[in-house]
């Protein structure tokens, strides 16, 4: 994985395939987070709590 920033974007790159990109954010306290990631996460830590609920109920 290489990342590849200049002034104005960053790229992330694996074996020359783009797979993140988005303008530079140059606050320190900022992270950037796709959106579908951000969503996905919270379908995974509903199913883990859902999972979970069941074992604890049998």
């Amino acid at each position: 994985m290489d990342v590849i920033a200049d002034l104005d974007t960053v790229r992330v790159t694996h074996e020359a395939v783009i797979n993140a990109t988005h303008v530079r954010a140059w606050a320190w306290h900022l992270a950037v987070t796709d959106p579908v990631h951000v969503a996905r996460a919270a379908v995974i830590r509903l199913d883990f709590r859902t999972q979970r609920c069941v074992v604890l109920n049998r």
